[in-house]
């Protein structure tokens, strides 16, 4: 088989990209493997950050990715490279297990090709939508903030220990060094994307005439590795299941890990692309990761027998017949052999006898309502057994826990709510008492468009008649007097609700407040009690995305104002009755610039919230005419609303719950039509907008009605 490669010497059993082009730390040399199979090699695998090679298959139907890229310049060189080979789209990206060198890059396909579908095994997935995922936290301007530390190093030889490093070790921290600019930029870049497709022991994905499998053959690199398989070109993309030119070997059950090589080997391949180095053309180099970690596992259990303990034999453990048939007698290999293969097996070796997981997944924590931390403020509220469960019982009132100061995070809790009348759900981002998100469940319109809501509160302004529809709200079956399991996931601007299910019953792509910590809460309002239990809460990295890039912006909307000037509060009951603005009326005003949200919408609320008699606002712009006429204002608002023209009172409406229709809700839209009588020239268009209660904000287009009055 004839192989296309860039930069590469060619070997008998290897295709070795060492070092012989250099353009940078997250550089991929891309070849075709075979018609339509494609894999991009990083080279020089020991460099740090190590950052592991992906594979692409092209069908007629689209491409299927594994392993899409550490970091996400290498996530763009794969999209650049197939976009330069063919003009489908993107429709699988498959993550080989749960290290960020082969996935932090990977949210890019989410904003380049919104359906594509993550896939991976359900450990992988656990582990990212826990806190042991945070350590890409700590990586933000990594060489930064370890600098001095590194100049150091390299100037004098030794480690922060004072002791001498190798000449190899030195060379690694100089180019550390050297890349700064180009690694901390990707570190601060890097996200992780949980999976939306998961299985445990097989997945087939069909493209085209082509069938790609996905295989979790047990455990070696981490609990959850999977390989993919391509049957019929007999090409194998292992990740970190084997790695060149050393073995990866943290936390890695020396039995199992050789049990799944095996397995791998059955699978009788012609080409393996490994997690990191050389493709490989037959199974000579899994062959020796067998025998040495079979070796690993016999010596261990032997030492065992004869009565040495756990210490002594991990010192003893002697990987002296396999280092220089890995390292090849190469100073520069010998000290990634050492880092990333001897010095954890050894101690892995040990830990697989403990009969605790390789990886502990930490667990989310569970708060009890009898915990001190909470501060529950209610018209009622108690702690009582309800369903067999230790359940808080609230009415018009909320419970908080000021000192979880969460930015993403997993809320999961129970929750049982009568037919009646209710609100009731979770506060999150609370910064205090008048500004957080919120979303809370509506079970006396269930199965209805609007059984459930989200809302940003704004200066204790809460927004439902702002925020409708799709994106805030979902229909949901409710169960009555029983347990429903809720879980809200919030990350950056998007959030995602499950209410009883295995899948999002709710996705919101864009939370309107800023990205900021805060804490969490429970709340119901005070029409009905509800209960609470099983109150429990993970802590996501700040890196934390989702695998849907979400709906992208909003369609442009002809004739939108985007900007006002937004005035302070006063009494609505000032304007009663008049019919022109006389400069007490602009008296004693100040103004703040409020931009539309990508709805068009404009949340007055962000600017103030309802003062002691004070319920309105005005928002003003200015219209420019080129002639004496008259153009069209479509406009929406909530609650009231007075329109005046160069002072003069033109429209007077009402929005507010009710007040069309006896089921009317008073949400927003532009529903009211009003024409502008106009001067050449500029003409102050003045909005005075008021709020009763449901969201106070605005919308409006302009545009050419008539040319002449």
């Amino acid at each position: 088989m004839k192989f296309l490669m860039i930069c590469v010497a060619v070997m008998s059993t290897a295709f070795s990209l060492r070092a012989n082009c250099d353009e940078g730390p997250f550089h991929f040399v891309f070849q075709e493997i075979s018609p339509g199979v494609w894999t991009g090699i990083r080279p020089d695998s020991p460099r740090f950050p190590v950052m592991g090679n992906t594979t692409f298959v092209i069908s007629d139907e689209g491409v299927v990715v594994f392993d899409g890229g550490g970091m996400p310049a290498m996530a763009e060189q794969i999209i650049q490279k197939v976009r330069s080979l063919t003009d489908k789209p993107v429709t699988h990206v498959v993550i080989s297990h749960w290290h960020g060198d082969h996935n932090f890059g990977v949210y890019r396909f989410a904003e380049e090709f919104p359906n594509v579908q993550f896939i991976t095994h359900e450990f992988t997935n656990e582990v990212f939508n826990s806190s042991r995922i945070t350590y890409i936290d700590r990586r933000r301007n990594f060489v930064k903030n370890n600098l001095e530390e590194f100049q150091k190093i390299v100037t004098t030889g030794l480690d922060s220990e004072g002791n001498e490093i190798s000449a190899a070790d030195r060379r690694d921290y100089a180019r550390i060094i050297e890349d700064r600019d180009a690694i901390d930029p990707e570190f601060n870049r890097a996200r992780v994307t949980p999976a939306n497709v998961v299985f445990r022991d097989a997945y087939t994905i069909q493209s085209g005439e082509r069938t790609i499998e996905l295989l979790h053959l047990g455990h070696a690199n981490t609990a959850g590795d999977i390989v993919m398989w391509l049957q019929q070109e007999r090409i194998v993309s292992t990740g970190d299941i084997v790695v060149l030119p050393a073995p990866y070997a943290f936390n890695v059950p020396p039995r199992a890990w050789a049990e799944t090589l095996r397995a791998l080997n059955d699978l009788e391949y012609e080409i393996l692309v490994p997690g990191h180095g050389d493709i490989q053309t037959d199974t000579a180099y899994v062959d020796l990761i067998i025998e040495a970690a079979a070796s690993i596992a016999d010596q261990r259990d032997a030492m065992l027998a004869e009565g040495k303990t756990n210490e002594e034999v991990e010192e003893a453990l002697d990987f002296s017949a396999f280092e220089d048939r890995f390292t090849q007698g190469d100073e520069y290999v010998r000290s990634y052999y050492d880092a990333y293969f001897e010095v954890p097996f050894r101690k892995a070796a040990m830990k697989a006898l403990s009969g605790e997981p390789m990886v502990e997944i930490e667990s989310p924590e569970t708060v009890p309502f009898n915990d001190a931390r909470w501060q529950i403020e209610a018209a009622e509220h108690e702690i009582v057994d309800y369903l067999g469960q230790q359940a808080l019982r609230i009415r018009g009132g909320a419970a908080i826990l000021p000192d979880m100061d969460i930015k993403n995070g997993l809320v999961e809790f129970d929750i049982a709510v009568s037919e009646e009348r209710g609100f009731a759900g979770l506060i999150f981002h609370l910064q205090d008492e008048a500004n957080f998100e919120h979303f809370y469940i509506r079970p006396h319109q269930s199965g209805n468009p609007d059984a459930n809501q989200y809302t940003p509160v704004f200066n204790g302004v809460a927004a439902w008649q702002l925020y409708h529809g799709e994106g805030y709200g979902t229909p949901v079956d409710y169960r009555f007097d029983e347990w429903m399991h809720v879980e809200v996931i919030f990350a950056g601007s998007k959030a995602r609700v499950y209410i009883d299910s295995a899948e999002p019953v709710l996705h919101i792509d864009d939370l309107k407040r800023d990205e900021l910590n805060g804490a969490i809460g429970l709340h119901s309002a005070d029409f009905s009690s509800v209960h609470f239990a099983n109150f429990k809460v993970t802590t996501l990295s700040d890196a934390y995305t989702f695998p849907s890039a979400g709906p992208g912006p909003t369609a442009a909307i002809d004739g939108l104002v985007t900007s006002w000037q937004v005035s302070n509060a006063f009494a609505s009951e000032s304007l009663q009755g008049i019919t022109m603005l006389d400069p007490e009326h602009k008296a004693n005003l100040s103004w703040s610039k409020l931009s539309t949200e990508t709805t068009g919408i404009t949340n007055l609320a962000r600017v103030q919230g309802l003062g002691e008699g004070k319920d309105m606002v005005f928002a003003r712009i200015e219209v420019s005419a080129d002639r004496r006429g008259v153009k069209e204002l479509a406009l929406g608002y909530s609650d009231a609303a007075m329109v005046f023209v160069n002072d003069q009172l033109i429209y007077q409406g009402d929005n507010t719950y009710r007040s069309r229709d006896y089921r009317y809700l008073g949400t927003i839209g532009l529903f009211d039509r009003v024409a502008l009588p106009l001067q050449a020239g500029e003409n102050e268009v003045w909005i005075a907008v008021s709020e009763a209660f449901g969201g106070w904000g605005v919308i409006a287009t302009i545009s050419d009605f008539a040319t002449s009055p």
